[in-house]
């Protein structure tokens, strides 16, 4: 068993700097170490995410935009808490900035503005149930949409700054991270406290 490890070990690290990492590398631990023992033994590596497309992040980035500017505006007409009113209008304003941006970045891109920003069926569940809330929970209902909304949309960008396949998207999700986490944070404090 001691002279095992050391000749599996040896091969992993001689198939890794020779760039023949994966599958490679698997099928020499399995070789290896089943000559070796007789027995087999499972090596697990991680394989790196595929690129995410960028029309598949605009459809959602510009899907996520648009759910988040309705339900401010919304927001700026019902809401009663004068926090949730605040917390409104920055959406209005940062979105109206961040979808120019995300504008700009689209044609840098060269990719077209998605039809609308198109919500899907939980967007548009929620903008109706928002709009359907009473007055005494429509403060509540609007500051957990935006909590699950930020979280959704922070989860998007952050994957996409890492894994994108194009250039300027990327970089227009590097940029605009900070700002999403900076909401997500105060609709999380807001939420919290209007239990």
């Amino acid at each position: 068993m001691p002279r095992r490890l050391p000749l599996l070990v040896c091969l992993l690290a001689g198939l890794a700097a020779c760039g023949k990492a994966g599958e490679g590398a698997q099928q020499a631990a399995f070789t290896a170490d089943r000559q070796a023992s007789g027995r087999v033994s499972m090596v697990i590596a991680a394989a790196p995410s595929p690129p995410t497309p960028a029309a598949d992040f605009a459809a959602r980035a510009a899907a996520g935009d648009a759910f988040e500017l309705q339900a401010a505006q919304a927001a700026s007409q019902r809401a009663a808490n004068p926090e949730v009113k605040s917390f409104a209008a920055m959406m209005l304003r940062d979105h109206g900035q961040s979808s120019d941006d995300f504008t700009k970045a689209l044609a840098s891109a060269g990719q077209a503005l998605p039809a609308g920003g198109a919500l899907d069926n939980d967007q548009q569940a929620a903008l109706s149930e928002l709009s359907g809330a009473d007055p005494a929970g429509f403060d509540k209902a609007y500051m957990a949409g935006q909590v699950k909304a930020h979280r959704a949309a922070l989860a998007l960008t952050q994957d996409y700054a890492q894994n994108g396949d194009n250039v300027a998207l990327k970089a227009y999700a590097t940029q605009t991270l900070p700002v999403i986490q900076h909401h997500y944070e105060v609709a999380s404090a807001l939420a919290d406290r209007l239990k």
